[in-house]
């Protein structure tokens, strides 16, 4: 996979039914999350832009195209206007003593809404800090056996980059994010969380490691049209299986592990949808020093190369909720509606629940 260009990259995604191109694709949206193209060997350097832009034109539209298509920019366009204007109301409706300022900022912040390559070059800032805080902070310090995940759906993207640091949980924290996790594992209130999981090996990553605004519908999209299958399995998917690779890729020991999926209900139905009839079974090639993205498999090896890989290890996300939940939870669960499945910790008003989080962890 050396030198890949946007030419061999366009043909990958045009025909999709080729396990080789699949290959290529999930490589890619791997890279995307986790590795700086800028200076990853595998991609040409003068095409690093084009290939984002790709990337962000699949994620938006489902069509990898070399420019922007109107579609991605339309919608980015929308859903930052609509962000502000929430926030504009938010803060006019406040009895914040600090209003005035506030809302003259957010006003400020619409009448100048940035470029595509405004926001572009602002990705850029907020992936760079978020990346390496993940892995020296994180990843380095992840040592031990993981037994239990943590999966949410995206980092923000901020205006200024140095906003990232007070945003984004894992670097912050604060935050719903960050107290649902302290308090489902009984930690202390000060505790730093992501040192905390780092020391208690608990398995963490946002489905997209990259900062990015993402909407109900296209949610909806990523997990029911087609556009966004790659290989069979609908986008949220195969992000969900790169973030356990990336774990994987950087010699991380998981065992059985119990799963809290809190992305929103839109993004996990796929997800859940997949793995409602099978195991979730990772396999890892045997003569792979160091193993790729493509040494990783997710469905069972056909008979002939079977012998060639191990079953690292096996997780049930098809556990749902009985009727008895509410009973076997006891005072505590009182007034919570229980998913259909347990690895399932969004409540039924979409908000993140850190009972849900116990319950799928069996805490209780």
């Amino acid at each position: 996979m050396e030198n890949l260009d946007f030419n061999k990259l366009e043909e990958a995604f045009s025909n999709r039914g080729c396990s080789t191109n699949i290959d290529l694709i999930r490589q890619l949206l791997y890279d995307f999350s986790y590795s700086d193209l800028s200076i990853d060997t595998r991609y040409k350097t003068d095409e690093i832009d084009e290939i984002r832009k790709g990337v962000f034109n699949f994620l938006y539209s489902g069509a990898f195209e070399r420019d922007l298509n109107d579609r991605t920019k339309k919608y980015f366009k929308e859903i930052t206007e609509n962000h502000l204007i929430d926030k504009l109301k938010e803060a006019q409706e406040s009895d914040d003593s600090d209003k005035e300022n506030k809302v003259k900022t957010i006003k400020k912040e619409l009448n100048n809404l940035q470029s595509w390559d405004d926001f572009y070059s602002k990705f850029q800032n907020n992936w760079n800090i978020l990346s390496n805080f993940h892995r020296t902070e994180y990843i380095e310090k992840l040592n031990g056996e993981i037994s239990h995940f943590v999966i949410y759906e995206a980092p923000p993207i901020c205006q200024k980059k140095e906003n990232i640091k007070n945003k984004y949980f894992l670097i912050s924290n604060t935050g719903s994010y960050a107290t649902t996790i302290r308090n489902s594992f009984n930690a202390e209130k000060t505790v730093n969380v992501c040192s905390f999981m780092a020391e208690k090996n608990i398995g963490y990553f946002d489905l997209i490691m990259a900062p990015m605004p993402i909407s109900s519908d296209i949610r909806k999209k990523w997990s029911t049209d087609c556009k966004w299958q790659i290989g069979g399995k609908q986008l949220p998917v195969v992000l969900f299986e790169l973030g356990i690779v990336h774990l994987l890729l950087h010699d991380k020991s998981i065992k059985e592990p119990m799963f809290a999926i809190g992305t929103p209900a839109l993004t996990s139905t796929s997800i859940f949808e997949h793995y409602s009839d099978k195991l979730l079974k990772v396999w890892r090639k045997k003569e792979s020093t160091p193993p790729q993205v493509c040494d990783i498999l997710f469905d069972e090896p056909d008979s002939l190369n079977k012998n060639d890989f191990i079953l690292l290890f096996t997780s049930n996300l098809s556990i749902t909720n009985s009727q008895t939940t509410h009973k076997i939870r006891g005072e505590e669960g009182r007034g919570i509606i229980f998913p259909l499945f347990k690895s399932n910790v969004i409540s039924g008003s979409n908000f993140l629940s850190e009972l849900l989080m116990k319950n799928a962890f069996d805490f209780y």
